[in-house]
């Protein structure tokens, strides 16, 4: 029965998150950032699909106070900074013993939960994956895919790893 469905649903998604309980990053904590050590690791090329443009980018950070600062890294540059979503965002690390992360969706609507994902894929930690979009037309669903394409090839290219594809 659909009631029975959703719990093992809602159970089956507790699991997976077991590990690692998400946090969003919200506006006030990313203007209020001081001082980070966070690092721009890299940016990677501008990849175009469609009429839309997405660009993946790299931070280094060693705390979870060093997120914020690390977005506003990426988003300092004026091009993301006027992009229609600059800052797709999703980080990981192991601070005291725990792994710690979250993700920021930028306007569009579960595509931080998607590069979390990538993260914990690649067993990444103390590092942030940003991926901005400029729109200029319509791809439905497929922007996930490419969201997490472009910051899988990002992340294998920084950390000479292997892109795991789902």
């Amino acid at each position: 029965d659909r009631a029975t469905l959703g719990v093992v649903h809602v159970q089956s998604m507790i699991a997976l998150t077991k590990s690692c309980v998400p946090r969003a990053l919200s506006h006030r904590a990313l203007r209020e950032s001081g001082r980070t050590a966070a690092t721009l690791l890299s940016r990677g090329s501008v990849e175009k699909v469609k009429k839309c443009r997405f660009q993946a980018a790299v931070c280094k950070i060693e705390s979870e106070r060093d997120v914020a600062g690390a977005v506003q890294l990426v988003a300092q540059d004026k091009s993301v900074a006027k992009a229609s979503h600059p800052a797709i965002a999703a980080w990981r690390l192991v601070e005291n013993g725990s792994v710690k992360c979250g993700s920021k969706d930028s306007g569009e609507r579960g595509a931080g939960a998607r590069l979390l994902r990538v993260l914990e894929e690649q067993q990444l930690d103390g590092v942030l994956v940003t991926v901005t979009r400029w729109s200029g037309g319509l791809l439905g669903a497929a922007r996930f895919r490419v969201i997490a394409s472009v910051a899988r090839a990002q992340l294998s290219q920084q950390f000479d790893t292997k892109p795991h594809k789902h």
